[in-house]
């Protein structure tokens, strides 16, 4: 005779699903040695360190560091991917030990003379020529956003390579090569630290609900990097809903069934 397998209530159910995120939220983050590295050429992409794979998502990534600069690689090889930075861009996030703050953030958007809809973008042209993915995301998202603890620094990736640097590059076709670099002093939290977390995230946005807003609405260009000035890129305003940094638009929620790439991970030093 076969023995009924008896149901827990729902109220333990729930109580048991809340234990399982929380569980998984508070899993302790992997830890890679930064490997030291010696600039020798005005180009971080020169870097051979992306010695990191995530299977589930499908990016490599490596991180290194010298003196001044944290270093960081991913790249993307996947049209999934492709379509997740499409959608909601780019963000990089430091925080201490452990954590996953978003105090620090890097978030890499389209420019705002690039705010047309995603076929279009998809398809875009150059010489009479469909670029690829890679290629048209490297030529859209061309803005950068730099939020240090509530202060934002705005500047294009094209005009501005220096103190923070961020490259975007196709590669074969089929991948797409992210560089930064990063002084050390402008993540304050780090130091007398040897260890802190980093977050290689897609914003959340949803693909069937994307609205455009005021694109000169929620940017403010006060502070700058290490106390300097907004400066360059300070008048270009921000981007919320199709196309703005993920950070903005990370309220929106996933309901296209499109999970964000989320990478968190430790740094040793």
């Amino acid at each position: 005779m076969s023995r009924k397998t008896k149901k827990l209530p729902v109220r333990h159910q729930q109580i048991f699903s809340v234990l399982a995120i929380l569980s998984t939220s508070f899993a302790k983050l992997p830890v890679y040695q930064s490997k030291a590295f010696n600039q020798t050429e005005n180009k971080v992409s020169t870097i051979p360190f992306s010695n990191h794979f995530d299977e589930k998502r499908n990016v490599r990534y490596g991180i290194a560091h010298n003196d001044t600069n944290f270093y960081i690689q991913a790249i993307f090889k996947d049209r999934d991917s492709f379509m997740k930075i499409m959608r909601g861009g780019l963000i990089v996030y430091f925080a201490p030990e452990g954590k996953k703050k978003k105090n620090y953030k890097l978030s890499i958007e389209k420019s705002d003379q690039h705010k047309m809809g995603i076929s279009n973008q998809l398809s875009l042209q150059e010489g009479g020529q469909i670029q690829s993915i890679p290629e048209s995301l490297a030529l859209l998202f061309n803005k950068g956003c730099w939020n240090k603890n509530g202060t934002e620094f705005v500047f294009y990736r094209n005009i501005l390579k220096d103190p923070i640097s961020v490259d975007l590059t196709p590669y074969n076709e089929t991948e797409l090569v992210l560089d930064i670099k990063m002084p050390l002093s402008e993540i304050p939290f780090i130091e007398g630290l040897n260890l802190f977390s980093v977050g290689i995230e897609t914003g959340s946005i949803s693909s069937g609900r994307m609205t455009r807003s005021n694109p000169g609405a929620g940017m403010r260009t006060s502070g700058g990097i290490g106390g300097r000035g907004g400066g360059r890129g300070g008048a270009g305003g921000g981007i919320r809903g199709e196309g703005g940094s993920g950070s903005r638009a990370s309220g929106g929620g996933a309901s296209s069934g499109m999970e964000p790439i989320r990478i968190w991970f430790q740094v040793q030093f």
